[in-house]
């Protein structure tokens, strides 16, 4: 998301798999992915999420227009 100079910061990490098997990180499983066949877990590290740290969105944050 960019800041208030127009420069991108990292909020968060998202790790693709398509692997045949759903996967899982320290027991959390894997949501689906962003394409077919796909599957994805999310970790929000540098911005905090009020639904979770491996929720796929985050309500806090809003794309610009």
């Amino acid at each position: 998301m960019p800041n208030k100079y127009g420069r991108y910061k990292l909020v968060a990490a998202e790790f693709v798999s398509t692997a045949a098997k759903r996967p899982s990180i320290a027991g959390i499983k894997s949501e689906n992915g962003p394409f077919p066949g796909s599957f994805a877990l999310h970790a929000w590290v540098w911005k905090d999420n009020p639904n979770s740290m491996f929720a796929a969105y985050n309500p806090d944050l809003r794309c610009p227009k």
